[in-house]
């Protein structure tokens, strides 16, 4: 990590990172802007971990595959709109190599992940020769592919919070084809008042909090100024 850090620092300007490339190499075969060095992270320690911290939070390396992070028993139970996002990123060879952070890092404003990102209240992990820096992700999408990450810093990982027991979330979008990138799409997450759990048997439920967050909409994902409020209804 030191060293990786360390010729980010060195080259900022002309240095790309590879994770996955599922991203970057696309554009480097258009010859968009391709990067004079590229820097492997393929093999660097401890960044291919999924971990569940005691408060339920969970915490996503720079090397986790989307392949990974759907077979994922852990953020099925601990993180599920996270879950939930993987079946609908691209197709099944993507997934395999592409990476969560990898998306996130990319910040494609019709992707999946980075609008998940924004509905959960996520925090990217950052280091680079400075240290380890956090950033919440309602600050880390600018732009049109662009974030607030510094040229110099390597995102390591990404920590999503704990995910009420009796919410709920969904992921829907509307695209060409399955796999294409979406025309538009939500990510949404519900959490009821507590004492309400079981959909089958209760007439109606009380939405105690709504967290909603579009994508393909602008030139980054577009989460409605949170209010709190309740409303009745059947889900």
């Amino acid at each position: 990590m030191e060293q990786a850090v360390a010729l980010l620092d060195q080259h900022r300007h002309s240095i790309k990172v590879l994770a996955g490339g599922q991203s970057l190499l696309p554009i480097m075969a258009l010859r968009l802007g391709p990067p004079e060095q590229l820097l492997d992270i393929a093999r660097l320690p401890d960044l291919d971990r999924i971990d569940v911290d005691d408060d339920g939070s969970v915490t996503i390396g720079a090397l986790v595959t989307h392949a990974r992070a759907e077979q994922s028993d852990d953020l099925a139970r601990w993180a599920p709109l996270v879950h939930e996002a993987m079946p609908q990123i691209g197709h099944r060879a993507i997934r395999s190599r592409g990476t969560v952070v990898g998306s996130l890092a990319h910040a494609d404003p019709a992707a999946e992940m980075p609008a998940v990102a924004l509905a959960t209240g996520a925090t990217m992990i950052a280091q680079s020769t400075a240290g380890v820096r956090e950033i919440p992700a309602d600050r880390f999408f600018t732009g049109f592919l662009d974030t607030a990450l510094q040229a110099n810093e390597l995102l390591t990982a990404v920590r999503f919070p704990p995910w009420p027991p009796a919410a709920r979330s969904v992921v829907v979008e509307v695209s060409r084809r399955h796999g294409d990138y979406a025309m538009v799409g939500l990510a949404c997450g519900l959490a009821f008042v507590d004492g309400v759990d079981d959909v089958d048997q209760a007439s109606g439920r009380v939405i105690d909090d709504a967290a909603l967050s579009f994508f393909g909409m602008a030139s980054t994902p577009v989460r409605p100024s949170k209010q709190k409020s309740c409303f009745w209804g059947r889900f």
